[in-house]
């Protein structure tokens, strides 16, 4: 748990959480409530119902480029909140 308070205390522009959505809502712990804010604040994404993130997210894979993904630079973030 100290680990997880590490990581979303020190998040600065952007944190992206990858899991089993409904794993982590049945967690009963910290993830259930992170998901559930995540949800509300429409900021949750499911690959398995967004074929365009499935897609990106392959392709970063596939081109070892999920390093992407921590630069808040990065064109993926233009239009964050």
């Amino acid at each position: 748990m100290q680990q997880a308070n590490v990581v979303l205390t020190r998040a600065r522009y952007c944190l992206w959480i990858l899991g089993h959505g409904s794993t982590l809502i049945n967690s009963n712990s910290i993830w259930k409530k992170l998901i559930l804010d995540a949800k509300k604040l429409e900021c949750f994404f499911n690959a398995d119902e967004d074929k365009k993130l499935a897609q990106a997210t392959e392709a970063l894979l596939e081109l070892d480029q999920l390093h992407i993904l921590l630069d808040p630079d990065s064109l993926l973030f233009k239009n964050a909140k």
